[in-house]
C-alpha cells in the first residue's frame, strides 16, 4: 500500500478512471472549502494546509509513520481548537488515515489487485468487539457519548494503530528506521524520568523514584510515574533487538548502554506493573532464545540478580509507603464498582465509556480521592462496560496479536528474522502484560507498539516465503 509520488502521478496519467476519480475527491474539496469560507472563515486557514499535509501523506506514508513513532506516548500534549481537544499523535493518525483513504481510492481505480495486499490482524474478534460495544450502548445512561467512545477511541486505535500501521510499514528499511526512533524516544523519556528523581518534590527520602514533572507548566506524559513506566516496557525489547544487530563495538556499547539507561529507569519507577511486565519479558527472552544454553547463561543471571537484588529490598520498603497503600485501596474501590456493574448489565456491560461516571456517583470514593480515575486493567475496563461478551472477544484480539508474531517467529529465518520476532513478541507480551494493570488499553501507547510488531511479523512471514527478496 505504500506509493511513490513518480508511481502516483503514472497512474493518473495513464489511466482515465484514476484522473476523474481524483477530479471528482477536488470537487468534494472546493465545495467544502467554500462552505468553510461562508460558516467559519478562519477554519479555511486550518482547512488549507491540512489539505497539503494529507497530501504529502498520501504520497509519503513513511513520514506519518515516523510522526506517530516520535509522538505516540506524548497522549497529553494536545492540539485544541474552541471545546475540542485530541493528543497530537491522534491528530497526526488521523491526517495519515486521510492519506492512507487516498492512496486507497487511487488504488482501486488504477487496479484493483492492489487492495488484495491489505492485511486486517485480528480483523474477527475485533469485529465481534465492536458489535458488543454496539449493543452496549441500549445499556448506557447516556448512548450519545457512549456511542462517541465506540467510535474514538474504540474503532480509531484498531484502524489507525494496527490497520494503517501494518500496511504502512511493509519494507524492511522503514521498520528499521521506526525501530530506531523508539528507541531513542525511550532514551528521551528515560532521561526526562531520571532528571524526575532529583528535582521533583517527595513527602520523604523513601518515596524518591522516577517520576514527571512539568515542562513549561504541562505533563507531556501525564503526572503519573507509570506513563514513564510502559514506555520503558515497550522500548526495552527493542534496545534487545538492535544490540543482537549491532556490527561494530561502538554500536554495541552504545546500543547496550542505552537500553540498561532505560531499564535502570524502568526500575527506578517502582512500579509494580513495570516490574511484572520486564519479568515476563524476561521469561519469554530465555524461553525462546536462551533456553538451550541455560547453563552458559546461568552466571549472567546470578550476576544480574545480585545487581537487582537491592532494588527488590528498595520496593519491598516502598511498598509499604502511604502513597503505595493509599494507591491499592484506590484500585481496591475502583474494582468493587467494576464488578457492580458487571453483576448489573453481566452479558454486555453497563455501556462503552461509561465506567469513570460511575466512579463519579460513588461517593464514598469521590469524597476519599476526589477526582475519578478510570478502570485499572483491561480485563475490569471491558468486563465492566462491555460485559463478558467483549471481554471474551477483546482477550481473543490481543491472543490473536500474539499467536500472528509467535508463529512469525516460530517460522522466521534467522538471524535476523529470528532476533526480530523475539524482540516483537517481548515487546508486545509486555505492553499487554502492563495494560492488565494500567488504563492505556484503547489508545496510542499500546496499540502503535503492537501494530509494529504486527507489521514485522508480516514481513518475516514474506521473507520466509519470498526469500530471494
Amino acid at each position: 500500500m505504500s506509493f511513490s509520488f513518480g508511481q502516483l502521478r503514472d497512474d493518473l496519467l495513464s489511466s482515465p478512471r484514476a484522473r476523474n476519480v481524483v477530479i471528482v475527491l477536488f470537487l468534494l474539496w472546493a465545495v467544502g472549502v467554500s462552505f468553510l469560507l461562508v460558516t467559519e472563515p478562519l477554519g479555511v486557514f486550518v482547512a488549507l494546509p491540512l489539505t497539503v499535509v494529507v497530501l504529502i501523506c498520501a504520497v509519503y506514508p513513511q513520514i506519518s509513520i515516523a510522526l506517530i513513532a516520535l509522538s505516540f506516548p506524548f497522549i497529553h500534549v494536545e492540539a485544541r481548537y474552541g471545546e475540542w481537544n485530541v493528543p497530537i499523535v491522534d491528530v497526526i493518525g488521523m491526517v495519515a488515515l486521510l492519506g492512507a483513504f487516498l492512496r486507497l481510492i487511487v488504488a482501486v481505480a488504477r487496479q484493483h489487485h492492489r487492495t488484495r495486499t491489505i492485511r486486517l490482524p485480528g480483523i474477527w474478534p475485533f469485529i465481534a468487539f465492536i458489535v458488543a460495544a454496539a449493543i452496549s450502548v441500549t445499556n448506557s445512561w447516556d448512548p450519545a457519548a457512549s456511542m462517541k467512545y465506540l467510535f474514538r477511541p474504540i474503532i480509531f486505535f484498531y484502524v489507525t494503530y494496527v490497520l494503517l500501521v501494518v500496511n504502512s510499514i511493509t519494507t524492511k528499511r522503514l521498520l528499521l528506521q521506526v525501530l530506531w526512533i523508539l528507541f531513542g524516544v525511550g532514551i528521551v523519556i528515560a532521561l526526562y524520568g531520571w532528571v524526575g528523581l532529583f528535582v521533583a518534590d517527595f513527602p520523604s527520602l523513601l518515596e524518591r523514584r522516577v517520576v514527571p514533572f512539568p515542562l513549561f507548566g504541562t505533563y507531556p506524559l501525564g503526572a503519573n510515574h507509570n506513563l514513564i513506566a510502559d514506555v520503558m516496557v515497550t522500548t526495552v525489547p527493542v534496545g534487545y533487538f538492535l544490540l543482537s544487530q549491532a556490527r561494530t563495538s561502538l554500536q554495541k556499547r552504545s546500543i547496550f548502554l542505552g537500553t540498561v539507561w532505560i531499564l535502570g529507569a524502568a526500575l527506578l519507577t517502582f512500579s509494580r506493573s513495570a516490574w511484572l511486565a520486564l519479568c515476563a519479558e524476561l521469561v519469554l527472552l530465555f524461553a525462546l532464545y536462551y533456553r538451550r544454553n541455560i547453563r552458559f547463561m546461568l552466571r549472567y543471571i546470578v550476576i544480574a540478580s545480585l545487581v537487582v537484588l537491592p532494588f527488590v529490598g528498595y520496593m519491598v520498603v516502598f511498598s509499604s509507603q502511604e502513597v503505595v497503600t493509599t494507591s491499592t485501596e484506590n484500585r481496591r474501590i475502583l474494582s468493587d464498582i467494576g464488578q457492580e456493574m458487571a453483576q448489573e448489565h453481566p452479558l454486555f456491560g453497563a455501556g462503552a465509556g461509561t465506567f469513570i461516571s460511575f466512579v463519579e456517583r460513588n461517593n464514598v470514593y469521590m469524597q476519599e480521592y476526589g477526582a475519578p480515575l478510570d478502570a485499572h486493567g483491561f480485563v475490569m475496563k471491558v468486563q465492566s462496560e462491555i460485559g463478558i461478551v467483549g471481554l471474551v472477544s477483546f482477550v481473543a484480539l490481543l491472543a490473536s496479536v500474539l499467536w500472528i508474531i509467535y508463529r512469525a517467529y516460530a517460522r522466521s529465518v534467522p538471524p535476523f528474522y529470528n532476533a526480530l520476532c523475539i524482540s516483537m513478541l517481548m515487546m508486545a507480551a509486555g505492553s499487554i502484560f502492563f495494560q492488565l494493570f494500567q488504563t492505556s488499553y484503547f489508545i496510542s501507547k499500546l496499540w502503535f507498539p503492537l501494530g509494529v510488531a504486527l507489521a514485522a511479523a508480516y514481513q518475516s512471514e514474506f521473507r520466509r516465503v519470498n526469500p530471494s527478496t
